[in-house]
This record gives C-alpha cells, sequence and structure tokens, in this order.
C-alpha cells in the first residue's frame, strides 16, 4: 500500500480560525500597540518635566554678574533687605542675600527672587551704597524685565524686618559693562552719599547680554 501522494484524492479542508481565536489575536495587537502608545506618552511627559526643571533652576543668559574689584566693603549698620518693591512696574519681590562667589555678585537662580549685597550698605545707613540685583530674561519672566521704564522721581520702597525705606529714583541708564566697571567707584562708593543702586542686565544680542540697566536713588 502507497503512502505518496495520490493526484485523485480530495484534498481535506484546510481549518479556519475560530471567531474567538481571531478576537484574541486582535486584541494582543491592540494591547501592545496601547502599550507602545502609553510608553512614548510617559517619556515625553517626563522628558518635558526634566527640561522645566533644568530650564528653572538656572536661567539662561541672564547674570547681571558685578565683578568683585568694583565693589567694597561698607560697615553694617541698620536692618537686612528683606524686600524691593517698585509700585510703577507693580512689582514686588522677596529679596535673598547675596556673597561673592568666583568674584562676581550674580542674581540668585530664581528669577522672581532680587538679591541685596550683603557686603554692602544697608538700608537706614549714613553712608554707602545698598546694591540690588536682579535677572531680567531675554524670553520674559524676570523680576526686573522692565527696569528700563522707571522715570526719574518714581519710588522704590525697601523692606527690613522692622522697617520700610522709600528711595526716589534720581537717575536711569543703560550700560555697557565696561562704562559700569568704569563707573563702579562712583556707583558702589561705601564712603559716599546714600542710595539705592538696582541693577540688572541689558542689551540682548541674540546670544548674551552685553550690558546693564542701572537705576540710582535716593532716600
Amino acid at each position: 500500500m502507497s503512502h505518496g501522494y495520490d493526484p485523485y484524492e480530495t484534498p481535506r479542508p484546510r481549518r479556519q480560525p475560530s471567531l474567538r481565536t481571531f478576537i484574541g489575536e486582535i486584541f494582543v495587537v491592540a494591547l501592545v500597540v496601547a502599550i507602545g502608545v502609553l510608553g512614548y506618552a510617559a517619556y515625553d511627559y517626563y522628558t518635558r518635566i526634566d527640561e522645566a526643571q533644568q530650564s528653572s533652576a538656572a536661567p539662561p543668559g541672564t547674570t547681571s554678574s558685578i565683578p568683585a574689584e568694583a565693589l567694597a566693603e561698607v560697615p553694617k549698620k541698620k536692618g537686612k533687605v528683606r524686600g524691593v518693591s517698585i509700585p510703577t512696574l507693580n512689582v514686588h519681590a522677596d529679596v535673598v542675600p547675596l556673597a561673592m562667589e568666583g568674584g562676581t555678585l550674580t542674581p540668585p537662580a530664581d528669577a522672581a527672587l532680587m538679591g541685596w549685597w550683603k557686603g554692602g550698605a544697608k538700608p537706614g545707613s549714613e553712608k554707602g551704597s545698598v546694591l540690588i540685583v536682579g535677572h531680567t530674561l531675554h524670553n520674559g519672566g524676570g523680576i526686573l524685565d522692565r527696569l528700563g521704564e522707571v522715570d526719574e522721581g518714581d519710588e522704590i520702597v525697601v523692606r527690613t524686618k522692622k522697617d520700610e525705606f522709600t528711595y526716589t529714583v534720581r537717575s536711569v541708564r543703560d550700560l555697557t559693562k565696561e562704562q559700569v566697571a568704569k563707573r563702579s567707584e562712583k556707583l558702589f562708593d561705601p564712603g559716599g552719599e546714600p542710595r539705592l543702586v538696582v541693577v540688572t542686565c541689558d542689551d540682548w544680542d541674540g546670544t548674551s547680554f552685553q550690558g546693564n540697566t542701572v537705576v540710582v536713588a535716593v532716600p
């Protein structure tokens, strides 16, 4: 008896997959696709969070650093600065004390805060400059973005733990970094008349800031 192929033998019909098997296969494919989509969504979500945290931790291109050689320490009197308000700009900010780091004075990393140089004068001192610095962000969001809009005669209020001191703006200048360094002896004179000096960066060239806006106000 031969077990070879018989051309006259009627072929057996192929088994068709059951409806249950077909539905099961579709479910598996759909599940794999869904997992892939969710995985990409999660990756994109956490990538965005990480980028946002990095950008908020250190605002790019925003420092209005002042070199150490431009500043001279003055005797500490009266109170530490806790807050600054510029009513005409609707600016109200908390202030943190700053020390020199790497030979420069740089605003705090949080662009919503201002910084007070604790090596300089305190509000209420009989002489010397109270130095306040803050960020300007080239894409907006810095506490001193609009500092250049203040006018002579506007008021700036400086708050300590116990008192408030009001200063009247006497000058608003946009200076190059070289001009700031050249005028530093007068701007930050520890033995000169009492004054408030507010500094932020200015003149964005697409890559970095080339100068500073400097506001001088008197009690």
